[in-house]
């Protein structure tokens, strides 16, 4: 997992389905990017449509079917990282109470809401390194469907700006495609040198800097 030197003010929202859920759907969690306000909603599932256990639900993309399965398989597994065979509890602290809630609420279709920080998540969930993998995971898709942005660039090298260590992964498929929209940019006169640092930050985590790309 990656080390960082600070953190970001990510957030989590754990809250009713918005448009109802359905059988053995117990809750969404709302995951926001501190840096660009970005968010990515998943679905909390129980394993016992009968009688629910909200700590042991999981977790899941609650659209599925609209996961890309591009590069070798490479942008499904950054998805899948950090919430493979996760349950609630793994990732937020539950009170006896919260879980009264949830249950009630999937009873009565009662409203409710919780937010948690970083420093509220379970000690061995970082929400960072999960942020960074689906906004990853997001430029990649955007290369693949020729949308990607400077400012989706800018934005990456301003979210991972804290972290301590590079991409782990192979990510030099994409390289040329990074390239040509920030040579684009340059011409153009799109972003200024304070931008430009986090371009060069962005390129260095995904090693594209290095003699090989």
């Amino acid at each position: 997992m990656t080390k960082i030197m600070k953190e970001h003010q990510h957030t989590l929202e754990l809250s009713n389905v918005e448009g109802g859920s359905d059988e053995g759907t117990v809750a969404q969690l709302v995951v926001t990017n501190a840096v660009n306000g970005n968010f990515h909603t998943f679905h909390v599932r129980s394993q016992d449509t009968k009688e629910i256990e909200v700590d042991t639900s999981d977790i899941f993309h609650n659209s599925p079917s609209d996961i890309k399965y591009f590069y070798n398989g490479c942008i499904q597994e950054l998805l899948n990282d950090a919430l493979e065979d996760t349950q609630l509890y793994q990732i937020v602290s539950l009170s006896n109470k919260t879980i009264q809630i949830i249950e009630k609420a999937y009873e009565t279709g009662d409203d409710f809401s919780f937010t948690y920080g970083p420093s509220e998540m379970a000690k061995y969930f970082s929400l960072h390194h999960f942020i960074v993998n689906e906004e990853l995971a997001e430029l990649m898709i955007n290369v693949e469907e020729r949308t990607l942005t400077i400012d989706a660039i800018i934005d990456f090298g301003k979210l991972v700006e804290v972290d301590t260590e590079t991409y782990e992964g192979d990510a030099g498929y994409f390289y040329s495609f990074f390239e040509e929209v920030v040579e684009k940019a340059q011409q153009n006169k799109l972003f200024n040198e304070e931008e430009s640092k986090y371009v060069s930050i962005a390129f260095n985590y995904l090693n594209f800097n290095d003699e090989d790309n």
